[in-house]
């Protein structure tokens, strides 16, 4: 997955801000926050910081991309 979320940083790094954690170490947190279940998981926020799209396994470019689209409205 890191190829696609690479390629969206690169696409979106002047809206948004991308942060790859390790639940082993200073993700650990936030894994137990939104209640993630398995890797790879993904969250998305709006502005105001509430969830707007989680995910937990493998995900298609075109469904996470829709999702920051809607994150962005």
């Amino acid at each position: 997955m890191s190829p696609v979320v690479n390629g969206l940083a690169q696409e979106y790094e002047d809206r948004l801000i991308f942060q790859q954690l390790n639940v082993q170490g200073e993700g650990a947190d936030l894994f137990k926050q939104y209640r993630l279940r398995g890797h790879p998981a993904y969250v998305i926020l709006d502005r105001r910081g509430k969830v707007a799209w989680q995910m937990v396994g493998q995900v298609s470019r075109q469904d996470m991309e829709a999702a920051i689209r809607r994150a962005l409205e």
